[in-house]
């Protein structure tokens, strides 16, 4: 991935923290770069991911205001 090499090659030092979506590539390539960058996976995938191990009935009750 050529973001993390782009915002090195621009002179970013160093990256403290980055969100993203849970893929592997991306997550590996930021460590490596910056080895001192905090990754986390992103809030609404970690949401969409523990409703879609609910059924559809358990769901709903969960989305309720």
């Amino acid at each position: 991935m050529q973001i993390f090499d782009e915002l090195k090659l621009r002179g970013v030092e160093d990256i403290f923290f980055v969100s993203m979506n849970g893929v592997s590539g991306p997550e590996e390539e930021a460590r490596t770069i910056f080895p001192d960058v905090i990754v986390q996976r992103c809030i609404v995938y970690l949401i969409r991911n523990s409703i879609s191990m609910f059924q559809v009935k358990t769901t709903s009750l969960l989305l309720l205001p």
